[in-house]
């Protein structure tokens, strides 16, 4: 039995399909642009979908995937800033950004963890620890640099996810994580 594609209901495409060529085309418009959150969605999971490794449109599917999430989070920051505001609490909700290399063309994400201010940060592919607002950031793989930070965060109940973070690593848990990734 394949999976059953289904797509997001914030915009849905008029037609739902389980062929991955066919989604792709429905959910560009007839600019050759894409609508607002066009990513697959695993029926039986909740799960985000991606065609496997490979596949011509992987890098397709993985761009909308890509903007949609960056839309959710871009709202999210706005309600929650207004909530943090309205409550008197003096909590920084970071944002979701996206780089490309310039060598590769692979586009990752990342999240920004910063001195010692209590934040709400977003789940990335990599982190950017800033010490001090004149200071390179470094940046680490999200998953790598889990065991040396990972206690210092908490989840929060929220989609998309995000992680209350209040204290910045001391310097030898940056030893623990190793070097940093080259962007």
């Amino acid at each position: 039995m394949s999976p059953v594609l289904a797509t997001s209901t914030r915009n849905p495409p008029p037609v739902k399909t389980a062929d991955v060529g066919s989604s792709v085309t429905i959910c560009k418009s007839s600019q050759g642009q894409y609508q607002r959150s066009p990513c697959g969605w695993m029926a039986t999971t909740g799960n985000a979908w991606l065609p496997p490794p490979g596949h011509p449109l992987r890098d397709e599917f993985k761009l909308m995937q890509l903007r949609s999430l960056m839309e959710d989070y871009g709202v999210q920051k706005d309600l929650l800033d207004k909530l943090h505001e309205n409550r008197g609490e003096d909590i920084f909700v970071g944002t979701y950004s996206a780089m490309q290399n310039e060598n590769t063309g692979a586009i990752s994400t990342y999240a920004v963890w910063t001195g010692d201010l209590t934040a709400w940060m977003p789940r990335a592919d990599t982190v950017a620890f800033i010490r001090t607002p004149e200071s390179e950031p470094p940046f680490y793989d999200w998953e790598k640099s889990m065991p040396a930070v990972g206690d210092l965060m908490k989840p929060l109940d929220i989609y998309p996810p995000r992680f209350l973070v209040n204290e910045f690593p001391a310097e030898e848990r940056f030893t623990a994580m190793g070097e940093p990734e080259s962007l």
